[in-house]
């Protein structure tokens, strides 16, 4: 608000009040008095009146038309997860939200200050049409629905997979979930009827498999609740999307270790089990924020500092006062290297891909069966020092031209991690 650039904030969600206020504007009045917005007035007077907590379902759902579908999905197929997924070939890809706000309050996820730990859902009934009419009118058969919580109100959960079945959508859909939420799901015997509705893949929050670092994150689950959430989804032919979040300040080699024994058992489950690797950015209004200020973080101070603010770690990591680039080299190496190769899977992306039918048809399966030995000594016995197979590796990937492996990106080259 000390920004010369701001007259107004609103804190909380803007379907509300946003064109409440565009409203004001147009017809000159003012806007100071209302809820759910920061004003500083001209004398320095700073103003916030609460945003009371209101009831999105009576509020329209954004509408799609705005843009050009057709271009869209055209532009999505570039980011389709696959060509085909249980044998459907996909013709277009959408991002969908049908809530915002989390019940979870991870001590390095800003969403529990932004939203106050509250949940808002768009009407139900509103959602399924909207998706009927995308999926069968504009041929969006693969969504991504990208609620911070699609899974723990599991009454709307029924009817949004009731509706699926009776409407007759055809369409391959993923969304984000919680631990809880799998562990629940599962003892209530849904699964099935999740599967059977088009779900082939749920995104996963499990972070850590160190339980220090779990409890640190405020995530109140335990490694076996992963590893049980893990069965419940393989049992049931859905793929687990396991993220895992390093570089918070609290963490220890040993700490490392307990996550890369952790994926090794997820990838046993289910060895085509993706695992994204982040790395921690220091985000304000949570409560490892502070942590990272005191182990001498130093935050923007204004407003145009934030704006030069980046998110992403590749761009951050030098700021970053207790950043170990020996231990970043010891993730990538064995989450994005070892782990795949210890536990063949046939994962499109990655080291080598399709790893597992590499083994069986490539000519120089001899070769990397005896990678796969060696990986798989490296994991069972968290032995990764003096890498000589990585650094083969990385020289064929630059005899070979095809750039070096880096989690998060695809084959890149060096221009493109930097940017």
């Amino acid at each position: 608000m000390q920004s010369s650039y701001v007259d107004i904030v609103i804190v909380g969600l803007g379907q509300k009040i946003f064109p409440q206020i565009l409203k004001c504007i147009d017809e000159g009045q003012p806007y100071d008095e209302m809820e759910g917005v920061a004003t500083l007035s001209e004398d320095g007077e700073f103003k916030f009146t609460p945003q009371k907590k209101f009831d999105l379902s009576g509020f329209e759902i954004p509408d799609f038309d705005a843009v050009d579908l057709d271009w869209y999905r055209e532009e999505s197929k570039a980011i389709l997860p696959y060509s085909k997924i249980d044998g459907v070939k996909l013709t277009g890809y959408l991002y969908y939200p049908t809530s915002f706000g989390c019940p979870f309050a991870c001590s390095y996820c800003c969403n529990f200050s932004v939203f106050g730990g509250n949940w808002y859902g768009y009407k139900l009934e509103n959602v399924m049409d909207q998706l009927e009419y995308l999926i069968n009118e504009k041929e969006f058969n693969c969504v991504s629905i990208i609620d911070a919580e699609f899974f723990m109100r599991v009454k709307r959960l029924e009817s949004f997979l009731d509706e699926v079945i009776r409407r007759k959508l055809d369409f391959i859909w993923d969304a984000q979930a919680s631990v809880k939420a799998i562990l629940v799901l599962g003892k209530r015997g849904l699964f099935k009827k999740i599967r059977e509705s088009g779900c082939w893949r749920m995104n996963i929050g499990a972070e850590s498999g160190s339980q220090n670092m779990l409890d640190y994150m405020n995530k109140k689950i335990t490694r076996e609740d992963i590893l049980q959430a893990a069965r419940y989804l393989n049992d049931n032919k859905i793929t687990g999307c396991f993220n895992f979040l390093f570089g918070v300040p609290a963490e220890g080699y040993h700490d490392l270790k307990e996550t890369f024994s952790l994926a090794y058992e997820l990838k046993k489950i289910n060895s085509n089990s993706p695992m994204p690797v982040s790395f921690y950015s220091p985000m304000p209004g949570t409560p490892i924020f502070d942590d990272s200020v005191e182990k001498e973080f130093v935050p923007p101070k204004n407003f145009e500092e934030w704006g030069e603010y980046k998110t992403n770690y590749l761009s951050l990591a030098d700021i970053i006062p207790w950043r170990n680039k020996r231990r970043e080299t010891l993730v990538y190496d064995a989450m994005t290297f070892y782990i795949p190769i210890a536990v063949p899977g046939d994962i499109g992306r990655g080291t080598i891909t399709y790893f597992n039918d590499k083994l069986q048809n490539s000519p120089f399966k001899l070769f990397l069966r005896v990678a796969h030995k060696l990986a798989l000594f490296r994991v069972k016995t968290m032995c990764f020092i003096f890498p000589f197979e990585r650094w083969i590796f990385d020289l064929y990937c630059k005899l070979s031209k095809k750039g070096k492996y880096v989690a998060g990106i695809k084959w890149a080259t060096k221009e493109k991690i930097e940017n």
